[in-house]
């Protein structure tokens, strides 16, 4: 491998690492309350409509696995999406 590869090839590296670095200061900043709601903005992001139907999905697969944490999780998300959709907040 020539110099000038190496050379390009560790920084690129240090920049992917500077960049994952300001990454996770930033989500360090967020409280918990912050991240529930990034969730439930996430899951309309993807899903669109459908983030309802995906929320409620997942909360009988959870259930069904008798995971008791993640069922409330999502139930959390569902009341979430609901107050932004009616344009409340909690």
């Amino acid at each position: 491998m020539s110099l000038l590869r190496k050379q390009h090839l560790h920084r690129t590296a240090r920049r992917t690492l500077l960049h994952h670095e300001r990454r996770k200061q930033a989500l360090r900043g967020m409280t918990a309350e912050e991240e529930r709601w990034a969730e439930v903005l996430l899951a309309v992001r993807l899903h669109g409509d459908r983030a309802p139907d995906w929320i409620a999905e997942r909360i009988a697969a959870l259930a069904y696995a008798g995971d008791e944490a993640g069922v409330t999780r999502f139930m959390d998300m569902a009341a979430r999406l609901d107050a932004l959709t009616d344009g409340t907040r909690q």
